[in-house]
């Protein structure tokens, strides 16, 4: 059988503090990226999406 294993965030509930603890994780390719997003929604949306996917190939 197979098996699958889903992960969620909610990116609008990360507080600055948490997006900047968060922010530690991302490469300097992935900050040059991040900081060309011009909404902070989708900026935390990255950050959350990048982090998620490093833990889940981790």
């Amino acid at each position: 059988m197979t098996k699958a294993t889903l992960w969620m965030a909610d990116a609008d509930a990360l507080g600055e503090a948490d997006l900047q603890r968060l922010r530690g994780w991302l490469t300097a390719g992935e900050m040059a990226r991040h900081q060309r997003f011009v909404r902070a929604q989708r900026q935390r949306q990255f950050v959350a999406g990048r982090v998620l996917l490093r833990m889940a190939l981790g």
